[in-house]
C-alpha cells in the first residue's frame, strides 16, 4: 500500500567508547578511575538480530544506568569467517562484549555448543527461548575460557531453512548438489550426511550453489535475486542461537557487581530478543510471499521422516561426547512440551479478502526505515534524513493521513478497494514540494493478524517503499 508518493524520492522521499583498555577512547576503564561517571563498554555485532539492542537496554536497566554498551554494528562485514574473527577480537581487546552464532565455537576447538545446532532438533524460536533459558547453556558456556572469552549468555536467532533453485525436499534432493553454508562442523556434517557438498560462502553470493541454508530474511533480501526458487518452510535445518560473550581480562577487571549485571542482562534479553525474532521470522515470511507465493514448500511427513533417518549417523557421531549427549535429550524433552507456531507458508490467511481488508486496515499502523535500508532504495543522502525512523499512518473508511514521527513530512490521500485492488491517490502533503497531488498507485493488500504487506501489481504505478516493508498494527 503507498502511505506516500513516489515523488517524494526526488524531492524528499517516501511511503509510508569510550572503551576499555585496547579499544582506544578516553573513557573509564573497568573499575573507572571517575565513579561520577557511566562506564562505558564496546560491543561488537554483524548480525541483523536485535541481541546487542536488547542486550544494552538490559544493561542500562539493572545498572541504573550506570553501565552504558556502546553498540558497533556491521563488524566484521563482508567476510566469511566473521564470526571466528569476532570472538578473536573480542579476547584480543579490540572490543569488551560482542555476540556470534554458536554454530562457529567447533571451528576453533570448542564442541560444547553442537547440541543447539543439531540437524531439525530445535525448530522453532519458542523452542529457543526454552532453551535458552535453561541450565543448558551453563557448561557448553564455561568452555569458552580456552579460548580467552567469558560467555555470558545465549539468546535466540533465526531458524535456518533449506532454499535452493530447485526445491530441497527430501534426502534425494540433496545428492550431488553443492549447498552453501556458514561455518560450523555440525552443519557441514549434516549436508554430507544427506549427500550433499557443503561449501562456505560469502553472505549475499550464491554464485556457484545449488542451494544453501539460509534464514527468511536472506531469502527475501539477496536469496530471491540469486536465484533461490524454492524454500521448504516447513523443514528447519537448524536454528541460529546467539552467544554474549565479554573479553576475560576486560571481565575480570569489573566489579563481581558488575560482572553480575553483565550475566543478569544477557538473561534478561532472552524475553526481548524471541518476541523480537518471532516478529522478524512473520514479517520476512510475508515478504517472501509477496516476492512469489510459490517459494515456500512443504516436506510432506514421509519424506520428513526420511531426512530424520539419514542424519541419524550425524546424531551418533555427536552422542559420543558426554556433555552433547545429555543436551540433546534436554532439548527434546523441552521440544515435547513446546507448542511450536505453525511452519510459515503462503497460503490464503483469513483475513485477506477484498471485504475484509476495507474492515481490517482501519485503525493505526507504523513501519519503520534505517538510514541503511533506505540507501539500498536508492534514496540520495539528502533524501534520507527527512525519511529515515518511524512512519505513523492512521486509516479511515476513505482516507489515510502519514506521518514521519522525527521530521515534518506528512502525507494525506484517498484510498478505495476497485476490484480488490488498493488505489491511493494522493491528495497533498507537506512540505508540499514532497509529492503531486492527485498521482494514484496500486497494490495487492494482504492483512493477518497485526501486520499489513502491500504487493506491487504487474505493470500498474506503484511505490517501491510501499512494499518495502510490512506495517504493524498500533492502534
Amino acid at each position: 500500500m503507498n502511505i506516500t508518493a513516489r515523488n517524494l524520492l526526488a524531492a524528499s522521499a517516501l511511503v509510508l567508547s569510550a572503551t576499555l583498555a585496547g579499544c582506544g577512547g578516553s573513557g573509564d576503564k573497568a573499575g573507572g578511575e571517575d565513579p561520577g561517571e557511566p562506564l562505558t563498554l564496546t560491543f561488537v555485532t554483524s548480525d541483523p538480530e536485535d541481541a546487542a539492542t536488547r542486550f544494552a537496554e538490559a544493561v542500562d536497566e539493572l545498572s541504573n544506568g550506570s553501565i552504558r554498551i556502546d553498540v558497533r554494528e556491521d563488524w566484521r562485514d563482508g567476510e566469511n569467517a566473521y564470526e571466528r574473527g569476532t570472538v578473536e577480537d573480542i579476547a584480543a581487546g579490540k572490543a569488551d562484549l560482542g555476540d556470534v552464532g554458536v554454530r562457529t565455537f567447533d571451528t576453533m576447538g570448542i564442541t560444547s555448543f553442537q547440541a543447539l545446532v543439531a540437524p531439525l532438533l530445535i525448530d522453532s524460536v519458542e523452542l529457543q527461548r526454552a532453551v535458552a533459558a535453561s541450565d543448558i547453556p551453563a557448561p557448553m558456556l564455561e568452555a569458552l575460557e580456552e579460548l580467552g572469552v567469558v560467555g555470558l549468555g545465549v539468546v535466540p536467532g533465526t531458524l535456518r531453512l533449506p532454499a535452493g533453485k530447485k526445491a530441497l525436499i527430501g534426502p534425494d534432493d540433496y545428492a550431488g548438489r553443492r549447498i552453501g553454508a556458514r561455518e560450523g562442523a555440525v552443519a557441514a556434517m549434516a549436508l554430507e550426511a544427506l549427500g550433499a557438498t557443503p561449501v562456505l560462502y560469502t553472505r549475499g553470493d550464491l554464485t556457484g550453489l545449488d542451494g544453501a541454508e539460509l534464514d527468511l530474511d536472506r531469502v527475501e533480501g539477496w536469496g530471491y535475486s540469486e536465484g533461490v526458487r524454492a524454500v521448504t518452510g516447513n523443514v528447519v535445518l537448524w536454528s541460529k542461537p546467539m552467544a554474549i560473550v565479554a573479553d576475560e581480562d576486560a571481565f575480570a577487571a569489573l566489579t563481581t557487581e558488575q560482572q553480575e549485571t553483565l550475566r543478569e542482562a544477557a538473561a534478561a534479553a532472552i524475553d526481548a530478543v524471541t518476541d523480537d525474532v518471532t516478529q522478524q521470522e512473520a514479517d520476512f515470511a510475508l515478504l517472501v510471499c509477496g516476492l512469489d507465493p510459490s517459494l515456500l514448500r512443504s516436506a510432506a511427513p514421509a519424506e520428513v521422516a526420511s531426512l530424520h533417518a539419514a542424519l541419524e549417523p550425524v546424531y551418533r557421531k555427536l552422542e559420543e561426547n558426554t556433555l552433547t549427549r545429555r543436551a540433546i535429550a534436554e532439548i527434546r524433552a523441552f521440544r515435547a512440551t513446546i507448542d511450536a507456531p505453525p511452519p510459515p507458508s503462503c497460503t490464503p490467511s483469513p483475513g485477506t479478502t477484498a471485504s475484509d481488508v476495507a474492515t481490517e486496515a482501519l485503525g493505526t499502523w507504523e513501519v519503520s526505515y534505517t538510514e541503511d535500508e533506505l540507501r539500498k532504495q536508492g534514496l540520495s543522502e539528502e533524501e534520507i534524513p527527512d525519511v529515515a525512523g518511524t512512519w505513523t499512518y492512521e486509516i479511515t473508511d476513505s482516507r489515510w493521513v502519514s506521518r514521519n514521527q522525527s521530521s515534518s513530512l506528512t502525507f494525506e490521500a484517498t484510498w478505495a478497494l476497485n476490484d480488490g485492488v488498493w488505489v491511493d491517490t494522493i491528495v497533498g502533503c507537506t512540505p508540499a514540494r514532497a509529492c503531486s497531488p492527485g498521482a494514484t498507485y496500486e497494490y495487492e493488500v494482504t492483512i493477518y493478524k497485526d501486520t499489513m504487506i502491500a504487493k506491487a501489481i504487474p505493470g500498474r504505478p506503484y511505490d517501491p517503499l510501499g512494499v518495502f516493508k510490512p506495517y504493524r498494527r498500533v492502534g
